[in-house]
């Protein structure tokens, strides 16, 4: 998608709380999302700076068309009184507003209401439109009345989205992706409007584009696993919006179109398990921030469907192969397995020894610590683990369940598992499982839980995959 040219867009507000402020921020940041070039006093005036004459700026500079005044109670007070800052500017904007300037270049943002639950405008705005930015059910449709403001476009022409941006949070953590699709695309899957489907794989493929700048330039002063658990880190922000993305789907949209869809985007992140096609020279630890964020996403994904009772859903996501072509670190054939999202990390493993930290699996510690952010329960997480685990044991699978070590020992079983008793709950489950009847998963965990079986490794971690699953209750009671 080409973007259109940037159009300037001068924020004028009032210093009210820091709450106030950080709300103005996002409000620019979302805006500079959308490709429009924000004039802010906190970027744009440094020390030193005539604070008078970055204000006349508004007015002096040709390339401001657009000028937003954030009113709150606090600004309209300093406005009608001409003091503080709010008061100079308020000067300036009133000489432009009943000058010769051109009248839609100033319009009114509601950041609050007065007592009374009224729009608070100053007396030289009284009567003329405003944004009214309070009323969280319809800040969606009033954001993009103030988008087609700023890019001079008809109410009943849809404004131009911009092609990914960098986002900013604070000063260190940003957002991989178009956080401003993101939203739309969650507005949409609420709404039901037809559009979701197309909005969702715009901001799915932004995520999947923007990946290719994560990957590690080797500096020489630091240590490699170092740079792997930073842009882990930095990686944080974007995997709670995914996720919050995909429970949108989950709860509004859960369709099949949908879902290939999200099958459709993990797709496209494989190709960040291999070098990019101009490079020759590898050593596999290149790739393992990409291990790690990818496999985390997926088992974020599986866990939303499958606690929502989707199992088909879940299903298709374990069960459908991915294309990968001609890529040599998957093997000969073009199709692999969901499994293959689960890859090793040497890395990690070196970190654990080089620091002497003393983890069982530094791996793990990461996915329970990181857990906490996203909005899904840790317990529904590992189950989601499991179920993945039971369906790559059916065919010596590579899956191995990180997060079942922090569940701990004793526990009662995993809700869908405890759920299960019930013989008409395990008939819907055992299709996100792939088995056939209570007897064959029987089978299978015995298999793998008995002494030289291939989950005997567990006990040495902490869990018991028959405790976690209840497997001698399962499909007891009508």
């Amino acid at each position: 998608m080409t973007n259109t040219p940037a159009p300037k867009l001068f924020i004028s507000y009032s210093w009210t709380t820091p709450t106030h402020e950080r709300w103005v921020i996002e409000l620019a940041e979302r805006l500079r999302d959308d490709n429009v070039d924000v004039i802010l006093d906190k970027w744009d005036l440094r020390e030193g700076h005539d604070a008078h004459a970055f204000m006349e700026k508004m007015v002096s500079d040709d390339e401001i068309k657009k000028v937003a005044m954030i009113f709150d109670i606090t600004y309209v007070e300093k406005a009608n009184k001409r003091g503080g800052g709010v008061g100079t500017e308020t000067q300036i904007i009133t000489g432009e507003i009943y000058g010769q300037t051109d009248q839609d270049k100033f319009v009114a943002v509601i950041a609050e209401k007065d007592p009374d639950g009224k729009a608070p405008v100053p007396v030289y705005y009284k009567g003329r439109i405003y944004i009214d930015l309070t009323d969280a059910d319809r800040f969606e449709a009033e954001y993009e009345k103030l988008l087609r403001w700023i890019y001079n476009k008809p109410l009943y022409v849809k404004p131009s989205l911009g092609k990914t941006p960098e986002f900013i949070l604070g000063e260190t953590v940003r957002a991989f992706g178009n956080r401003s699709s993101m939203k739309r695309a969650i507005d949409h899957l609420r709404e039901g409007k037809n559009t979701a489907s197309a909005i969702l794989e715009e901001y799915l493929s932004s995520v999947s584009s923007a990946m290719e700048e994560m990957r590690i330039k080797k500096e020489a002063s630091v240590e490699f696993d170092d740079q792997i658990v930073q842009s882990i880190d930095n990686f944080l922000v974007t995997r709670d919006d995914v996720i919050s993305v995909m429970q949108a789907v989950s709860r509004y949209q859960p369709t099949e179109d949908n879902v290939k869809k999200i099958h459709r985007f993990f797709e496209g992140l494989l190709p960040y398990y291999s070098p990019p096609s101009n490079v020759s020279s590898y050593q596999s630890w290149d790739f393992d921030n990409f291990f790690f964020i990818v496999h985390e996403l997926f088992l974020y994904t599986v866990a939303i469907f499958i606690e929502r009772e989707q199992f088909e859903q879940a299903r298709a996501l374990i069960a459908t192969d991915f294309y990968v072509g001609n890529r040599g670190s998957y093997g000969d054939g073009p199709m692999i397995s969901s499994e293959m999202i689960d890859q090793n990390m040497d890395s990690l493993e070196h970190r654990n020894q080089r620091l002497i930290l003393g983890k069982k699996s530094l791996r793990s510690q990461l996915l329970h610590d990181r857990n906490k952010t996203s909005g899904v329960r840790y317990d529904i997480l590992a189950q989601a683990d499991l179920v993945i685990y039971l369906n790559s044991m059916q065919h010596q699978g590579y899956w191995w369940p990180y997060t079942l070590l922090y569940l701990g020992h004793g526990r009662s079983p995993l809700p869908v598992f405890a759920r299960s008793s019930s013989k008409k709950y395990f008939e819907k489950f055992k299709a996100v499982i792939g088995l056939p009847s209570v007897e064959v998963l029987r089978a299978l965990i015995t298999e793998l839980t008995a002494v030289g079986g291939r989950m005997h490794r567990a006990g040495q971690y902490g869990f018991s995959i028959e405790w976690l699953t209840g497997i001698n209750e399962i499909a007891k009671k009508d």
